[in-house]
């Protein structure tokens, strides 16, 4: 019989909640590197926001955007704007990213 260790999950999931601010943070920082700039409000928004999870060991979950109010008008473009995707190729490299930090790890 395995015996549960309340403090051996406590340190599991604070590993694995900082793995994955750390990979939040660098897609963040892409984001910022390849989003189009005009005044530079967009990019200086961009951040990293914590939010709690369900999950008992990856108890927190993060979310990249921002809250400026045209952001999805660049990311998908209007009917008078040509789409300027900066989030959804940064999402796709998530791969990468994780890659990179299970290095550091």
């Amino acid at each position: 019989m395995i015996k549960k260790n309340p403090s051996g999950i406590k340190a599991l999931s604070n590993d694995i909640n900082n793995f994955m601010l750390r990979v939040a943070k660098d897609m963040s920082n892409e984001a910022k590197r390849v989003v189009p700039v005009d005044t530079g409000r967009l990019r200086a928004s961009i951040d990293v926001e914590e939010q709690r999870s369900d999950d008992p060991i990856a108890s927190k979950a993060f979310l990249i955007g921002s809250d400026v109010e045209y952001a999805n008008f660049v990311e998908e473009g209007t009917k008078f704007q040509q789409a300027q995707p900066y989030l959804r190729p940064t999402a796709e490299q998530l791969p990468r990213f994780v890659n990179k930090n299970r290095k550091r790890s």
